[in-house]
């Protein structure tokens, strides 16, 4: 049996590192930040309370899932509270 070495890995660094998911933090936070800037992401303050609400509240007999679409406009103003804006 032949074994194939990986080109890089948290043992064998190379140009994108790091490979383990605890130490890429700060570049998922950058990105996410850039999602939320850029009108893609909001920040979200729902406790799984509101959550649950919201799903048994959207879920009707012509649509039995519980997907939940919320108002971006409410998280920009949590948001905004939330940092002082």
């Amino acid at each position: 049996m032949v074994w194939v070495e990986p080109d890089e890995s948290p043992v064998h660094e190379g140009p994108y590192a790091p490979y383990r998911q605890s130490e890429r933090k700060e570049l998922y936070r950058k990105y996410a930040e850039q999602l939320v800037n850029d009108g893609f992401a909001y920040y979200a303050f729902d406790t799984p309370e509101d959550l649950e609400t919201m799903r048994n509240d959207f879920k009707t007999a012509e649509n039995p899932f519980t997907t939940i679409r919320w108002q971006c406009a409410y998280a920009d103003e949590k948001f905004a509270d939330l940092v002082g804006r």
